[in-house]
């Protein structure tokens, strides 16, 4: 109570009622209005209305000193700054609301804001941070190293985020990348699922694109099939040009292809192996060894080989026989190797007995005798053609031998007709020559 109010208070200690609340009215401490009011509520009616509304307002500032005054004693903040948030414009002129009362007012505001930032500071949200910070800093507070550290720091990461995020809005995996501060954001709340799976698509792709990049310089099929990824590496990444696409796509097709071969290598087949090789893809491509290289090369060599040997062709067999040895390749299981050197010795007896054929003079002792051995062994290769030189140099050799019995006997008349006889077979055979 002040001193005026005090001294007024005395004064009207020998007043009546009405002259009591006049007096109070006077002082203007509305603890005293209301202390003159009560009891004497009928003598209200010879007020103004302006002086029985400041009357009114006395009470309700009384009541609202009491409730806040119960909250100080109570040492609660919420409850002081909730009472006094709701009544400020009452409380603003009352005399009775000391400066002890508005101190404590501001340091439970004080309060407030101080539990508000360790809160944001425990919950780890920038934003909450970054405002509670501001509010305390403007309310005057007292803030710690640590509260200071964290209301910078969270400044700092909203700053990282901003520019993250206009990044991430251009979609340009560099700027990404570059905006991307790990040691801010790596733990920061704030950024969506989505917004983390951008800037880790961004790392990810640049990452493999310049490991890539030395795959594609080197020509290194398998290391390009296992770095491309068509989802990552779609038209909308810009850095890849489309040959390098193209490139990085045959590699994968290479690499399929290689695999392909593989399985039918470990079948050790050569139709197998003939069959998933791929010349377009694979002929090009460092995928294979040499070792593999001539693995398929033999693999050609017994498919003929094979080939051949079902078509039962011996001229077909011995010309594929022949390049397998030369190629120095094994034969390929399905070919008996013991009729393979039946079908060569015959093939052997059929040239000796063409040979013969072709020979400018008569043969006919080496004609008869291979003849008759491969029509033995073999009719069907001798042609028709060939079993009448047969034919004929049986004819031959028998009018030889009549010739010598003829000259033993001394028989001239026979003599001469044998002659003209085997004359008439030699012009013959020349006739056919």
């Amino acid at each position: 109570m002040s001193i005026v109010s005090e001294g007024v208070q005395a004064t009207s200690a020998g007043l009546g009622p009405e002259e009591r609340i006049r007096a109070a009215l006077f002082s203007g401490d509305d603890e005293q209005i209301v202390e003159a009011c009560r009891g004497n509520e009928r003598h209200l009616h010879a007020f103004s209305d302006e002086e029985r509304k400041r009357i009114a307002l006395a009470f309700e500032r009384v009541q609202v000193l009491t409730e806040l005054r119960a909250a100080f004693a109570r040492q609660s903040p919420d409850e002081i700054v909730r009472i006094y948030s709701k009544h400020i414009d009452i409380l603003e002129g009352c005399r009775n609301f000391s400066r002890e009362e508005r101190q404590r007012v501001i340091q439970a505001k004080r309060a407030l804001l101080l539990r508000d930032l360790e809160l944001a500071m425990r919950v780890g949200d920038i934003f909450w941070i970054e405002r509670a910070g501001r509010s305390a800093a403007e309310g005057g507070c007292q803030l710690s190293q640590e509260q200071y550290l964290a209301i910078e720091r969270a400044r700092q990461t909203i700053t990282a985020l901003r520019q993250l995020q206009q990044a991430i809005q251009v979609d340009d995996d560099v700027a990404i990348v570059q905006a991307y501060n790990a040691e801010l954001l790596d733990n920061c709340r704030q950024i969506s699922a989505q917004e983390m799976k951008r800037v880790r698509q961004a790392q990810d792709r640049l990452r493999r694109w310049q490991l890539l990049q030395m795959a594609l310089a080197r020509e290194d099929d398998r290391r390009i099939a296992s770095l491309y990824d068509p989802v990552l590496f779609d038209e909308q990444f810009k850095p890849m040009s489309a040959e390098q696409r193209a490139r990085c796509e045959l590699a994968i097709q290479r690499v399929r292809a290689y695999e392909r071969l593989q399985q039918a290598f470990q079948t050790g087949d050569p139709q197998h192996i003939v069959d998933a090789y791929d010349p377009e893809l694979l002929d090009a491509s460092s995928l294979l060894t040499a070792q593999q290289r001539r693995r398929i090369e033999e693999a050609r060599y017994q498919v003929l080989m094979l080939k051949a040997w079902k078509s039962g062709d011996l001229e077909r067999i011995m010309d594929a026989y022949r390049a397998l040895r030369q190629a120095h390749v094994s034969l390929p299981a399905g070919v008996d190797r013991e009729a393979l050197i039946e079908a060569e010795q015959l093939w052997g007896l059929l040239e000796q007995f063409r040979t013969a054929l072709r020979y400018p003079i008569a043969r006919d002792e080496e004609i008869v005798r291979l003849g008759e051995r491969l029509l033995d062994r073999s009719p069907d290769l001798v042609t028709p053609e060939e079993r009448e030189r047969i034919t004929d140099a049986k004819k031959r050799l028998g009018a030889r031998s009549r010739l010598l019995w003829a000259t033993a006997s001394g028989d001239d008349t026979r003599i001469t007709l044998v002659r003209r006889h085997l004359s008439s077979l030699v012009a013959s055979r020349s006739g056919q020559g």
